[in-house]
């Protein structure tokens, strides 16, 4: 295999999940020849969905999105048909920990600010609301949930929109552990 210096591959790896790509497939083929002798892998080709994030390719790039994973969320809650909203925050409400209208189940608005949380992989847009509605945690109040929700009804807007990764520029190599 001849490598030259502007080949590059990336891999993901969740459990025992793989997801690997780059710009040659040579150097792509290799890596999964080499991990095959090692470990018995199975191939499932072009990925669509990997860790309930969608990939769609084209001719400029992917895009990496969550609409499924969104709209699961939004028709859970029963806000599909919910009037629709601008912006992830509501700039006049002001959250804040003091009050007696706690929510009653604090359980399910800690599962649902999680979901949030993982949605922000994809959604950047909603990292300081979900952020903010995060703090709360503890001893969640009603209006906490409201808002929660107002997150929800402003991602009804637009489920599908996502990250682009454009073909034209160069990555860097990153890893964590």
């Amino acid at each position: 295999m001849q490598k030259t210096e502007t080949d590059f591959i990336t891999v993901l790896i969740y459990i025992d999940d793989l997801l690997i790509t780059g710009n040659s497939l040579v150097v792509i083929e290799s890596l999964k020849h080499f991990l095959h002798a090692a470990f018995t892998i199975k191939d499932l080709e072009d990925a669509h969905l990997f860790l309930e994030k969608e990939l769609v390719r084209s001719p400029n790039g992917i895009v990496l999105f969550q609409r499924k994973y969104a709209l699961d969320l939004i028709i859970e809650t029963g806000l599909l048909h919910a009037k629709m909203v601008s912006s992830p925050t509501d700039p006049n409400i002001k959250l804040h920990s003091q009050g007696s209208d706690f929510f009653h189940d604090p359980t399910a608005y800690r599962r649902l600010v999680g979901r949030l949380v993982y949605l922000t992989n994809t959604k950047l847009d909603l990292s300081y609301s979900v952020g903010l509605l995060s703090q709360f945690l503890d001893k969640p109040l009603i209006p906490h949930y409201n808002a929660a929700l107002h997150v929800l009804r402003y991602v009804n807007a637009s489920p599908a929109l996502g990250l682009f990764f454009s073909q034209q520029h160069r990555p860097q190599t990153f890893c964590f552990c």
